[in-house]
């Protein structure tokens, strides 16, 4: 795409880039803004700095009921909802093999806005989720600073896509393992892509945490959608799923407004 403005940033273990139309003004304060959104993001969700709110929630939540702000504790219950419609195919809590843990085994007190756990050694994983929250916010910073055409994705496997993009039908994305290297102009819309693996690893960082085993077969689910956050958590999902429960959660989850598309990773046999 030629004629446009590009930003890059490095966060969450990735390079988040945002893109505008040529001679959009303020483009680059506002994917400095976004930038820092993102690092907010990141300073609460990961459980492997020390300072943020989920670390704090795993060193603390095994011991006593843990306060915490109405942002996390919102998306907390998003997560628990998910974690139920999907059968526990979607488990922040199930992340760690050989830990017999599960989202169920939390508690959580809207009255007081607490967090508690059940099992000692349950920890919060949002590796399913940063992403794409991240760009649910984005999108919200957009809107409260006026762009109404723009792309932001993080490491190209979660993108956010708004306005008409620069041709005037949508933004266009590649589809890396789709079956027939699909092609497609996102338009308002969200977009999650999930692999089992690369073909040069050995095996998959994503765990069903239902058999509590690592995933095998070489297979990619992108998720296109209107929510961030959602298709985010569905790609992962549908992966653990498999095909044929994936295309049913879709068909009894209508009003979500996602379709999934399907694709084995590149190399594989």
């Amino acid at each position: 795409m030629n004629g446009l403005l590009r930003y890059s940033h490095r966060a969450m273990a990735t390079l988040f880039e945002a893109v505008f139309p040529e001679g959009e003004q303020g483009a680059q304060s506002v994917a400095e803004t976004l930038f820092e959104e993102i690092d907010r993001i990141e300073n609460l969700l990961s459980r492997f700095d020390p300072t943020s709110e989920v670390s704090r929630i795993n060193r603390e939540a095994s011991k006593e009921a843990v306060r915490i702000d109405s942002e996390l504790f919102d998306l907390l219950e998003v997560c628990r909802d998910y974690w139920e419609k999907s059968d526990g195919a979607f488990d922040p809590a199930g992340c760690l093999p050989g830990s017999p843990t599960r989202f169920g085994q939390i508690e959580l007190n809207e009255r007081e806005r607490t967090i508690r756990f059940d099992h000692p050694e349950l920890i919060l994983d949002f590796g399913a989720v940063g992403k794409g929250y991240a760009l649910l916010r984005c999108q919200k910073t957009f809107r409260e600073m006026g762009i109404g055409n723009a792309l932001i994705h993080g490491g190209t496997s979660s993108v956010l896509a708004i306005g008409p993009g620069p041709s005037g039908q949508g933004w266009p994305v590649g589809l890396r393992h789709s079956e027939d290297e699909t092609k497609i102009n996102l338009l308002d819309q969200s977009l999650s892509t999930s692999a089992v693996h690369s073909p040069d690893k050995e095996r998959s960082d994503i765990l069903d945490p239902r058999r509590r085993e690592n995933l095998t077969e070489h297979l990619a689910c992108t998720v296109i959608g209107e929510n961030s956050l959602t298709v985010e958590i569905l790609s992962t999902a549908f992966l653990v799923m498999g095909r044929e429960m994936a295309e049913k959660y879709v068909k009894e989850n209508g009003s979500e407004g996602v379709c999934e598309i399907w694709g084995k990773v590149s190399g594989a046999n």
